[in-house]
């Protein structure tokens, strides 16, 4: 039996995701048209809410960065502690959202506001998340350092993906609370970035569960030797928890295997070519 943890991660964080943007737009346009009532303790219920599901998703963000390192490191412990223990997400976020709100809102005939000392507790907990994010990635990264080129490359490229689609978003959002005298532009700008975390995130990540996909659908069908070693380097990278820990061990040993092939091949190629030119016609 398979657990992919990978596609527990990104269907939370979807949904998530896109329940942040429905919350946040559908409260504002009921308060608008008067059908919530205007009151502080509605406006705290939303903040509280918004914060939760805000603090969840960059939560989850690190939880696929701590993936991401467990695969690059084939640590088999890390990825069960993942597995057991992404529920706890839940707690956490709810937490995190409960110490920076603490009732710091305030109703008002247009939308509901939090004071500024609120979206600076906001913003230096979402840097942090910013960071330690980063730091797995940069150290799933150095992980593959002493690997066959292929393997560097996916490393770089999906690594380099992920915290990329975490830092302009929720990273230039928390950059904005931290500003003494930020732009009504820049806040516009944040605010809708942090509304498109979800389609964004959605199209990373099925971006590469596609490219997975279609490297698996071409060794099948062109049995084209090149394509069959892609998929099994692929299969490197995917967070999945086999019950058979010979079976998991075996598949990553041969992408490995299969990299330093194709390292050593291109290196013959390129001996071959250099000695061609010097003997000449």
């Amino acid at each position: 039996m398979k657990k992919r943890l990978f596609w527990i991660q990104l269907t939370l964080l979807t949904s998530v995701d896109f329940a942040y943007c429905f919350l946040h737009g559908g409260f504002q346009v009921m308060w608008i048209l008067n059908v919530v009532p205007h009151t502080s303790s509605m406006c705290h219920a939303f903040w509280w809410s918004a914060d939760s599901l805000s603090f969840l998703s960059v939560i989850i963000e690190v939880h696929i960065a701590a993936g991401f390192f467990a695969a690059c490191s084939q640590s088999r412990k890390l990825s069960i502690f993942l597995w057991r223990g992404l529920v706890l997400s839940v707690p956490l976020a709810f937490l995190c959202a409960w110490l920076v709100e603490k009732g710091q809102t305030y109703p008002a005939e247009d939308a509901c506001f939090a004071k500024h000392r609120v979206w600076k507790a906001w913003g230096n907990c979402v840097i942090s998340f910013v960071s330690t994010s980063v730091t797995l990635y940069v150290a799933a990264i150095a992980k593959t350092s002493r690997q066959p080129v292929a393997m560097r490359q996916r490393a770089n490229l999906q690594g380099f993906s992920y915290v990329f689609n975490f830092a302009i978003t929720y990273g230039v959002r928390a950059v904005y609370t931290l500003l003494p005298h930020p732009s009504d532009a820049f806040n516009e700008i944040s605010l809708n970035l942090v509304l498109l975390n979800g389609a964004i995130n959605v199209g990373t990540y099925v971006g590469w569960v596609l490219r997975t996909r279609r490297l698996y659908t071409e060794a099948v069908q062109s049995k084209n030797m090149h394509t069959i070693e892609q998929s099994i380097i692929d299969r490197y990278f995917n967070l999945e928890l086999l019950d058979d820990d010979i079976s998991q061990d075996a598949q990553r040993t041969t992408a490995l295997a299969v990299a330093a092939l194709q390292q050593h091949m291109l290196q013959v190629s390129r001996l071959e070519a250099s000695a061609s030119k010097l003997v000449g016609p």
